[in-house]
């Protein structure tokens, strides 16, 4: 074969093909593999992704030859990958963790990907490969995978819209959706699963401020008094929203939230708070215009803040 120019080898590998056919003869089969072998090892890079086409639909190509194609460059491996049916679901799953994202993808794009390949591809793939996964409607897809993709991928929008189009998602998954994709996508969901739209608006509201509580992280009262300030312009220090931040621990936060709907300096809001006394927090509660089915929670929330600081008090931000 060497002695042929590149061209002529590439037009051999692409004839290949028409010599594959089932009840070959024993020599028959020896011959045709010896000739793929020596092609798949060429030089010559077109002539091996002639080959990789040629070969690609073979239901009976020798895995080693498979092999060798397959961890070729993107050139071969990516079409070879995107037909062959000669690899199980655990050699494909060994392929894919050892090749590029490019590749990845094409064995993300195959027909009826295996539900095993598609929850590997979506533990380690990437991003472009997650794409392509989700966009493989004959791609098997459970709650383990959608949660990979939509915990790894939770800032990536437009794949989330994506995953929210999937026709084979479960309720729970959908929930976690409605939280963090356009209201486009949650009325898709809401009509799809039967959702009323007061629950999908709770749902997205209670992201929005886990969203809104992950900024308010500050070094300086000045800080946290500016953020609760804008968001009460905004008429987004709600007395939800101030329940979440004491409830997720954040107590500096808190009483910045506190003072801006009391008038209250926090310098004042922070020594009846951390205090302890019921009655005296009740009073700023009421203030605050906090119901009063929450102070006696609000009280406990803060002891527990302080016990799980080991007994002492969280830094006061108006003394920074």
């Amino acid at each position: 074969m060497s002695e042929l120019q590149p061209e002529k080898r590439a037009e051999v590998a692409q004839k290949l093909s028409n010599k594959l056919k089932t009840g070959m003869t024993p020599l028959e089969c020896q011959l045709i593999w010896a000739i793929a072998r020596q092609l798949a090892e060429d030089a010559v890079e077109a002539v091996r992704a002639a080959l990789a086409e040629s070969v690609g639909k073979c239901a009976f190509l020798p895995k080693d030859i498979g092999y060798t194609l397959a961890h070729d460059l993107e050139s071969v491996a990516i079409p070879f990958l995107k037909v062959t049916e000669i690899f199980s679901e655990d050699e494909l799953i060994e392929i894919a963790g050892d090749v590029s994202d490019a590749v990845r993808i094409a064995i993300a794009e195959r027909q009826d990907l295996p539900l095993k390949v598609s929850n590997h591809l979506a533990t380690v793939g990437s991003v472009e490969v997650a794409h392509a996964l989700v966009q493989n409607e004959t791609a098997a897809l459970d709650d383990h995978g959608f949660t990979k993709i939509t915990k790894r991928f939770e800032s990536h929008q437009d794949l989330l819209e994506l995953v929210a189009k999937r026709a084979d998602l479960s309720p729970r998954i959908a929930m976690g959706l409605i939280k963090k994709v356009s209201k486009t996508a949650r009325e898709q969901l809401e009509t799809r699963y039967g959702m009323s739209p007061d629950f999908v608006n709770v749902l997205a509201q209670e992201a929005e401020n886990h969203a809104l509580l992950d900024l308010a992280e500050f070094k300086t009262a000045a800080e946290a008094m500016q953020y609760a300030t804008d968001l009460n312009q905004k008429g987004e220090l709600t007395h939800t929203f101030c329940l979440m931040a004491i409830r997720g621990g954040n107590l500096p936060f808190f009483e910045a939230a506190i003072a801006v709907r009391t008038g209250t300096s926090v310098q004042n809001v922070e020594l009846i708070l951390r205090e302890g006394n019921t009655q005296a927090t009740s009073l700023l509660c009421t203030k605050a215009r906090l119901p009063s089915m929450l102070h006696r929670e609000i009280v406990e929330k803060v002891r527990d803040v302080i016990e799980a600081n080991n007994g002492v008090q969280p830094q006061s931000l108006s003394s920074s």
